[in-house]
């Protein structure tokens, strides 16, 4: 067989051309396996962060939570010494729009209830209850 330069150009022998193929194979297994890695990566450092993050939410709003029963006890009018035992320890942060002066207070630890996102708010004047009220929507 004759090349464009007029010598004489011998085919591959068959083993080498076995070779090839087989290279070929690898560098696509390779590829192949990088491309997955570069998309998995991503995907499970995204899914560790937003489990850590919805972990953390309900562990605050663990410490935070004030029951349907306690906050019904709750007056306007009260002193905060009198009502002390009925409120957790921590609070929730003031949220966007939050009134100072208020305390609030986490409804629900279930991540899944429709009230995961409320809270109770409580106000203070003085170490006296000024207002209550069940804020809806207070994204914690």
């Amino acid at each position: 067989m004759l090349g464009e330069t007029g010598r004489q150009v011998q085919s591959p022998a068959p083993d080498s051309a076995r070779g090839l193929v087989a290279g070929l194979s690898r560098a696509r297994r390779r590829g192949t396996i990088l491309v997955g890695a570069a998309i998995a990566i991503p995907a499970v450092t995204l899914g560790a962060v937003t489990v850590g993050l919805a972990v953390a939410n309900s562990r605050e709003a663990d410490r935070a939570l004030l029951t349907a029963e306690q906050f019904g006890q709750i007056r306007v009018g009260d002193a905060r010494t009198d009502i002390g035992h009925l409120l957790p320890r921590y609070t929730l942060p003031r949220p966007d729009g939050g009134r100072p002066g208020c305390d609030y207070f986490a409804i629900t630890t279930n991540p899944f209830a429709d009230e995961f996102e409320d809270a109770y708010e409580i106000c203070w004047d003085q170490d006296l209850v000024v207002s209550t009220a069940l804020v809806e929507g207070a994204a914690r």
